[in-house]
């Protein structure tokens, strides 16, 4: 299923299963995705006031690299930052299990989550995700054969 992937991404992690995932907030209700620092540190009120949920979205390192690199932080990327997105694949390949790397802690918010908003195939029903969304927490896999280069190949 074609699922619209709208996230404040807090941290990235690799699983026992030599998966990863990103963990974040989503925005469900609105569509609200925040981009500038501001809106970022306003995070812990959208939590507290129901406008979003946890999502765990898993993939390989290749679809959560793809996701990465859609994100505000790397989109229109110059040299310093595409150095700086190699250089947390290089982080994320050598990261061992239950290990995350952060982004932003969401205890202590600093503005500096990555927002991502894109498509991609998942494995997950639009019925799963809506069981889900009653607990406060989605979890999402990408399908195993989604890639973002082959999405752009296809549409």
């Amino acid at each position: 299923m074609e699922f619209a992937i709208s996230i404040s991404a807090f941290w990235v992690a690799k699983n026992v299963t030599e998966e990863y995932s990103i963990l974040g907030l989503w925005h469900y209700k609105d569509y609200y995705l925040p981009y500038s620092r501001e809106e970022k540190l306003e995070l812990a009120n959208d939590i507290k006031n129901n406008k979003c949920v946890i999502l765990y979205v898993t993939g390989s390192l290749t679809q959560i690299s793809d996701l990465l690199m859609q994100s505000d932080k790397y989109r229109n990327a110059g040299i310093t930052e595409l150095n700086g997105f190699n250089e947390l694949i290089d982080k994320l390949k050598k990261l061992t299990p239950t290990k995350q790397i952060f982004f932003d802690d969401i205890n202590n918010l600093k503005g500096t989550t990555f927002s991502i908003d894109t498509l991609c195939d998942i494995v997950n029903t639009m019925d799963d995700i809506q069981n889900q969304l009653k607990t406060k927490k989605v979890m999402i896999e990408i399908s195993k054969d989604w890639s973002w280069l082959k999405y752009l190949r296809v549409k």
